[in-house]
């Protein structure tokens, strides 16, 4: 928990982050398990990465 944040507000920031992680997961039509597999193959694969990350900045 972060210091200085209530329980209950620590408990507000995961449930708002977790339901924002999902809209995005699901307006780029990927399951949690494919998001998983992509970042496990760039974190192991420096090319897929650097490839990933051209993707990301161009928009595409």
């Amino acid at each position: 928990m972060q210091k200085g944040v209530s329980k209950s507000k620590q408990q507000a920031l995961e449930h708002s982050y977790a339901r924002d992680v999902q809209s995005i997961l699901a307006k780029n039509d990927l399951s949690t398990n494919t998001y998983e597999m992509l970042m496990t193959k760039a974190h192991d694969d420096p090319q897929f990465a650097k490839k990933v990350e051209t993707a990301i900045k161009s928009g595409a």
